[in-house]
């Protein structure tokens, strides 16, 4: 089973994939426009500026599906039920004694990836911010024991 640290690590290289990324745009998307660059498999420039807005939303959802990995994960290694996420949030929450502070921030980013995930056509406004919602995931994993 991987570590405490090794879910860190994981959580942390999709937060550095969400800045290459935003940096790949940030140097394509003016090229787009001024230079010819063929572009592959049917893709159109526009394309590139949808991504651009859903990136974070893109990454949000991806950060969360690695938390729910590393909860499940832990919690496996106690108990063998497969509890919903806000079960599994409060039963860790409780078995770890995580603050009460923790777990309400950690529900705020699961209502958010829900949001993403139920509500497709949302304005970007009804995201959660995803620096604050690496901050909250890395937080909470951090009050997991170290192996498990």
């Amino acid at each position: 089973m991987p570590s405490r640290f090794d879910w860190h690590s994981q959580i942390k290289s999709i937060e550095n994939e969400l800045r290459a990324s935003k940096i790949a745009l940030e140097f394509l998307l003016p090229r787009l426009d001024s230079e010819p660059i063929e572009l592959r498999e049917g893709l159109r420039p526009r394309i590139f500026q949808f991504t651009r807005i859903n990136l974070e939303r893109t990454y949000f959802v991806r950060i969360f599906s690695e938390f729910e990995g590393c909860l499940r994960s832990y919690f496996s290694s106690y108990k063998s039920t497969e509890p919903v996420m806000r079960q599994l949030i409060d039963s860790i929450a409780s078995n770890r004694k995580i603050p009460p502070s923790r777990t309400a921030a950690i529900h705020a980013v699961r209502e958010s990836r829900n949001q993403i995930i139920h509500t497709p056509f949302a304005s970007e406004s009804t995201a959660a911010n995803f620096v604050s919602a690496h901050s909250d995931i890395q937080r909470f994993v951090a009050l997991l024991p170290d192996n498990w």
